[in-house]
């Protein structure tokens, strides 16, 4: 019999995953519409309610630019997901309009960034997203074979939407 794997949605939102526990500060969202979630944390407040080694994968997509510590928060994503789990990470991209345009971010990424903070987890994929459109995204294939080209030299030409990363824990 295979077990069944156990994801974590951190910061879910109005993005609730069937199958995951989903995550997020409050069951309401900043307009005060009610919102599923499964548990109700505030990701700045430590240690999380979760056992050690807990989950096999866990997903943390458009939340980590508004929490107040990246390093303290990818020790405690570490502790609760398994070894060999696999973590992703999705956010803004620092030339993306959106990185900037909301006033609750508290930090700016780049293709690199990850590199800072993700301890002895192993990085499994980095790769830069062009847009949610997906004829404009055909361009993120041409942009990640030179990401740090791109960021040095034409990331004011054409901005792109996200940094999306795998990392593999090591304990």
């Amino acid at each position: 019999m295979i077990d069944k794997l156990k994801k974590l949605n951190l910061g879910c939102g109005n993005r609730y995953m069937q199958g995951w526990v989903n995550l997020d500060i409050d069951d309401k969202d900043i307009y005060g519409d009610k919102q599923k979630v499964d548990v109700k944390h505030d990701l700045d407040k430590f240690p999380w309610p979760f056992r050690d080694n807990e989950f096999d994968e866990v997903l943390i997509r458009h939340t980590l630019e508004h929490l107040d510590n990246i390093f303290k928060t990818l020790k405690e994503i570490t502790r609760i997901t398994k070894n060999n789990g696999i973590i992703t990470i999705v956010v803004p991209h620092f030339s993306c309009y959106l990185a900037y345009r909301d006033p609750t971010h508290k930090h700016f990424f780049s293709y690199q960034s990850i590199n800072y903070f993700k301890g002895k987890n192993e990085l499994v994929s980095a790769r830069l997203k062009a847009s949610h459109n997906k004829m404009i995204d055909l361009l993120s294939n041409i942009i990640n074979f030179f990401p740090v080209i791109y960021e040095r030299f034409f990331y004011g030409y054409f901005p792109v939407q996200e940094c999306i990363w795998k990392i593999r824990v090591r304990k």
